[in-house]
Parts: structure tokens; sequence; C-alpha cells
């Protein structure tokens, strides 16, 4: 029985990522052939990622896939099924990845302050504020695909570790 729970996560999980994954290169204009080129994988393996034919893709091509459509891990991992608006719904803070204390003070008084105003705040603007993200995005030692690799391993262990995204 635990055999076939996992396929079936495994399933929704690769169909919700091929639909974030289709979607994305859909608003670009990218063929998965141009998509493939961009994030350096073989064109067949990215076929699969777009139909969730196979599993879901690993840390690394999810980096190079991000890097390729030039997005925020936090921003690319909820695009791609990995932060689900039921997860918001159901309670993740989108300032959970925030420190305690007075940063994450600041950003959700910054958040009330655009509760009218219809511009979204990104990810980018709200994990920056991580002094273990900022310090992952301002290391210069790394490549920008390890550097987003470690950011979202960053942030679904977190995720994880608290509860959220059970699935991964």
């Amino acid at each position: 029985m635990l055999a076939s729970a996992k396929a079936v996560e495994m399933t929704e999980r690769a169909s919700r990522c091929a639909a974030g994954l289709s979607e994305l290169a859909s608003e670009r204009g990218l063929s998965a052939d141009a998509l493939a080129k961009a994030a350096g994988l073989d064109a067949s393996i990215v076929d699969t990622y777009l139909e969730g034919s196979s599993k879901p893709p690993g840390l690394g091509d999810l980096a190079r896939l991000c890097v390729a459509f030039a997005l925020d891990p936090l921003d690319f991992l909820h695009r791609c099924g990995y932060f689900t608006d039921v997860d918001y719904a159901m309670g993740l803070d989108p300032l959970f990845f925030l420190n305690e204390g007075g940063v994450r003070s600041m950003m959700r008084i910054a958040l009330r302050e655009r509760f009218n105003n219809p511009k979204p705040i990104e990810g980018e603007h709200v994990i920056r504020r991580n002094s273990v993200i900022r310090a992952l995005q301002d290391d210069r030692l790394l490549d920008d695909v390890a550097r987003v690799e470690l950011q979202m391993r960053y942030l679904l262990l977190a995720a994880k570790n608290g509860g959220w995204v059970e699935d991964i």
C-alpha cells in the first residue's frame, strides 16, 4: 500500500510540475528544444518533464530550468506546484521563510500596506530578507545554477521541517 501511495504522490507532483513548466514555456514562447538548450539539458528529458510522463525533475534540473526562466526560486517552486495555493490557504504564511524578528514584522507591515495595491510583492522581495537566502544569493563562489539549487533545497527543507510539503 505504501508503494502505491508513493506512486500516486509522484504522479501528482509530476503532473503539477509538468503543468507549471508547460505554462511557463508557453508564456515565454519557448519550445521544448529551446527550453532544453537554455537550461543546458537534453531535449528528450525536457520533453518528459513537460509531458509529466516521468518522475518530476530533481533539484539540479529544477535549478537549471529556474535559471533558464530567469525566475526567483520561490516563485518558480510555486509556479511548478511545489508550494500550492492550497498550502497557502491551509495556513502556510508567505513570510514563513523569514527569520523571526524585526525583518519579519517589517515585511508583514509592507504586505498589509500593499493589500489594496494590485501589484504583488514577489517572492524575491520576501526571501531576500532571510539571512540564509541573502548569503546564498550574494555568494559569488557558486555559479547561478548551484546558488539556485541551494536556495530551493533550503526552501523545500524548511517547509518540510515546518510540516508543509509532506511529499518532498
